[in-house]
């Protein structure tokens, strides 16, 4: 489970209960018992990623680390934040703010993509 900051956690959870399960409920059909829990749960999750959520990837082989976009940030298993540097015939991580690289071989897995150039 990933932690957040509690600043981070609040806002969820009143952008959750800020009118999301109060629409869901009033639309809820009770003539079909056993919806109400997914008809919530697809409220929210609607209402979240029109908040602009994103569960972030994880990245488990070294092949899907080198197909990462110049730029990319990631979290490795092992805590260390590394930024993608070059291009497809040599791809180098870095610590951000740091000038050595390091081979994605070298990098522990699997990893959580933190940031992506979006096209």
């Amino acid at each position: 489970m990933t932690t957040i900051q509690a600043s981070e956690r609040d806002e969820i959870a009143r952008d959750i209960l800020d009118g999301r399960i109060n629409a869901a409920i009033e639309e809820w059909d009770a003539a079909k018992p056993g919806a109400f829990p997914a008809h919530v749960a697809a409220h929210v999750a609607d209402g979240l990623c029109a908040d602009g959520y994103r569960k972030p990837r994880t990245v488990a082989t070294i092949e899907d680390l080198d197909a990462l976009p110049f730029e990319a940030v990631i979290r490795d298993a092992e805590g260390h934040a590394l930024e993608r540097w070059g291009d497809a015939e040599h791809v180098q991580w870095s610590t951000p703010g740091c000038k050595w690289f390091v081979p994605a071989t070298e990098i522990a897995l699997p990893v959580t993509v933190l940031y992506e150039v979006q096209p």
